[in-house]
C-alpha cells in the first residue's frame, strides 16, 4: 500500500485502483517467498544447533567443556528456537495480508 498512498498523497481522496492492488499482492507474495525461503534456513539453523549442543553436552557430561560453554551453546538454540517462531509468525502475517488483498478474507 507504500506505493498506492505515494500515488495518491491526499489520504481523503484516498481509493485502491487496480494497479495498487495488484502491486500490493505481488508485495505480499514477495514477502511470502522471502519469509519461506527465511524459515528453511531457520530450520537448518535450529537442526545445526541442535547437534552442537548435543555434543557440547556429550563433551560437558565427559568433563571435556565447561558449564559456561554448555551455557552458550544452550542459548544459541534457544535464539534460533526464537528466532524460527518470529519467522513462521511473519509468514502466517504475509499469507493473511495476501489473502486479504485478493478477498478470500
Amino acid at each position: 500500500m507504500i506505493e498506492c498512498r505515494q500515488v495518491h498523497p491526499d489520504i481523503s481522496s484516498f481509493t485502491l485502483d487496480n494497479d495498487c492492488v495488484c502491486s500490493f499482492c505481488a508485495a505480499s507474495l514477495r514477502r511470502i517467498s522471502l519469509a519461506r525461503l527465511f524459515l528453511l534456513s531457520l530450520k537448518r539453523l535450529t537442526i545445526s544447533s541442535q547437534e552442537s549442543y548435543d555434543a557440547l553436552l556429550d563433551t560437558y557430561r565427559q568433563g571435556l567443556s565447561t558449564i559456561v560453554e554448555l551455557l552458550s551453546a544452550e542459548g544459541d538454540l534457544a535464539n534460533a528456537r526464537y528466532t524460527m517462531v518470529r519467522s513462521t509468525a511473519d509468514l502466517l502475517t504475509a499469507s493473511a495480508a495476501t489473502a486479504f488483498a485478493v478477498g478470500a478474507m
